[in-house]
């Protein structure tokens, strides 16, 4: 029975060894196996890898194969354009030459502009005084035109009479009343400065009229203007004296506009005459029939 036993005991431990060592050299081989196949999966990689790079260094060498084509053909390009800005620089060199040699005339034409240009400005001034000149002429002639026509209808008149009429003993006539308009304000809209500025003076200093009760509204050939502005300045004067025969129909269309809205506390006289004396005569009248009842303006 021992010796069964003894029998069956080597038999299980050499089987048991023999099984271990299979075993053994089969996980050996699987291991070598496994590092084989690590070893050509990174063949494989290593093989991408090196497959991209030589793709990539040959598209790298096609792109400087074609910047080397297109760097000689610049540098042909560039040799031509020397051989342009040679000719180009011997062209400037000759307009120097040119240049230099016309040295002295360009001076003399800087010289003579100059000259031009100082004869221009003294031109112009002299324009300006002699255009200063026919506009204080022109006023004359108007305030000359005017006497004449009042001269010659008095004298019209005193022909008619004299001829049919025996002249009678003059009474003596009365003085017309004193007038003084210190107490009124008087609004003068259009007409030449000129002409304003003497009706202005005429009426302070034979009237009695106050330059501060004195308002101008130049013609829009000399100021731009608006309704509103001229409301502000002539909305409280007793009388407002259009001057039609030198002003446009905007500035006359804003003030009868005024006048219709009830925005002007005074009356409007409108004038056709355009010379001092003539303004001064038609305001003088005016202010007379104030004196003898036919109007009533309200004064300041």
């Amino acid at each position: 029975m021992k010796r069964v036993l003894s029998r069956w005991g080597r038999f299980v431990t050499t089987t048991l060894s023999r099984t271990l060592s299979h075993t053994s050299r089969l996980t050996g081989t699987m291991r070598q196996n496994k590092r084989r196949d690590r070893r050509e999966v990174l063949l494989l990689e290593s093989l991408k890898t090196v497959t991209a790079e030589r793709d990539h260094l040959l598209v790298e060498c096609d792109r400087l194969t074609q910047e080397c084509d297109r760097l000689r053909q610049d540098a042909q390009e560039f040799e031509q354009y020397a051989e342009h800005a040679d000719t180009e620089n011997q062209r400037l060199r000759q307009d120097n030459q040119h240049l230099r040699q016309t040295q002295e005339f360009e001076q003399y034409a800087d010289d003579e502009n100059q000259r031009l240009r100082q004869d221009n400005e003294q031109l112009r001034q002299e324009c300006d005084r002699l255009t200063s000149d026919y506009n204080d002429l022109q006023l004359q002639t108007l305030e000359q035109e005017e006497q004449l026509e009042s001269l010659k209808a008095l004298l019209t008149y005193y022909e008619a009479h004299l001829a049919h009429t025996p002249v009678p003993a003059p009474d003596p006539a009365p003085d017309p009343p004193a007038l003084d308009l210190s107490a009124y304000s008087v609004a003068l809209v259009g007409g030449h400065s000129n002409t304003r500025q003497g009706v202005i003076q005429t009426l302070s200093d034979s009237y009695g009229l106050k330059v501060k009760n004195c308002v101008e509204i130049p013609p829009f050939t000399e100021v731009s203007t608006s309704s509103s502005k001229v409301k502000a300045k002539i909305s409280r004067c007793d009388l407002i004296v259009i001057i039609t025969g030198y002003m446009g129909h905007g500035l006359t269309k804003i003030v009868q506009d005024l006048n219709s809205a009830g925005a002007l506390a005074g009356e409007i006289l409108m004038l056709d005459c355009r010379g001092k004396s003539g303004v001064v005569r038609e305001i003088v009248n005016y202010f007379h029939e104030v004196l003898e009842g036919d109007r009533s303006p309200q004064g300041t």
